[in-house]
């Protein structure tokens, strides 16, 4: 049976390495393309046409391979297990949020690989793009975020850790909302959006020191900030430090080596908070510190 066309030499011949490397027993991996059937097994020659059939048909820890440019979801995906979403190169792979959120992470201890996507807004206007609400790792890469509504990454996973690389966030009302949670952001571009980074402390409730907080962010790389509304958002950061001391705050940010161009506000704090200047470092000032941290 004769799949499709392949119009790149290159790309046959990764498409062809991946076929002898295929278990279909195992289902390491499985595929999805715009001419494929849920009906279908999910494999490299008959591969399915949505991902939450793949899902359903791959292995904790396996791979889901968008073969071709389309739109791979009707709603909601859920993601309940560690898995690795990816396009092929030079593909685009689409998910879209419609009345709902485009993506959910929902699996204690998942480690999830988001890699090649876009993720844009159909319907709805209370949607997030992708959701980690329980897992332990998130990686995206190389994905766009276009005109989501709230926040284009939602982050809501104590103690998770999340790492964005190369991605543009363009027009979003939120890039990225951070309500718990440890996140990197490295050469990523931020366009336009409402707010770059939106992050929620717990108001001071334990005594966290600094740089252990369970709400940290950090921004670097050679991406750029341009055109958006507010940079930084922070809500609850912690009460007043006593003594001077560094343990009040629950919320630690850094950015560096980062271009920032045509921002309409770069910080704002709301909440419970601490201007207490006796406190070296601090976990914030208006111009956003830049700390030399470790970063686990």
């Amino acid at each position: 049976m004769t799949r499709r066309t392949l119009h790149a030499p290159l790309l046959a011949t990764a498409l062809l390495a991946l076929a002898a490397s295929f278990d279909a027993s195992a289902a390491f991996r499985t595929y999805v393309a715009s001419d494929g059937s849920d009906a279908n097994n999910c494999s490299l020659l008959t591969p399915c046409r949505l991902l939450p059939a793949a899902l359903a048909a791959v292995d904790v820890g396996g791979e889901i391979w968008m073969l071709d440019s389309a739109n791979f979801n009707t709603g909601n995906v859920v993601i309940n297990k560690s898995v690795s979403i990816l396009a092929i190169p030079g593909q685009v792979g689409s998910v879209v949020a419609s009345n709902a959120d485009a993506i959910t992470i929902n699996a204690a201890g998942a480690k999830v690989v988001l890699r090649n996507l876009r993720v844009v807004n159909l319907l709805g206007a209370t949607n997030n793009g992708v959701t980690l609400g329980n897992g332990s790792l998130l990686t995206i890469q190389d994905t766009e975020f276009f005109g989501i509504p709230q926040a284009a990454v939602n982050i809501g996973a104590a103690g998770a850790r999340t790492q964005i690389m190369r991605s543009q966030f363009i027009q979003n009302g939120i890039a990225v909302a951070v309500n718990v949670g440890v996140v990197n952001l490295l050469n990523n571009d931020f366009i336009s959006n409402g707010t770059v980074i939106r992050a929620v402390g717990n108001g001071g409730a334990a005594s966290t020191p600094y740089p252990d907080g369970p709400t940290r962010v950090r921004i670097g790389g050679s991406g750029t900030i341009q055109d958006n509304t507010t940079v930084f958002f922070m809500q609850d950061p912690g009460t007043p430090r006593v003594s001077g001391s560094c343990n009040g705050s629950n919320i630690f940010t850094n950015m560096s080596g980062i271009s920032e161009i045509g921002n309409t506000t770069r910080i704002v704090v709301t909440g419970i908070q601490d201007h207490n200047s006796g406190c070296t470092p601090p976990p914030y000032d208006v111009s956003i510190s830049s700390w030399n941290s470790p970063w686990q």
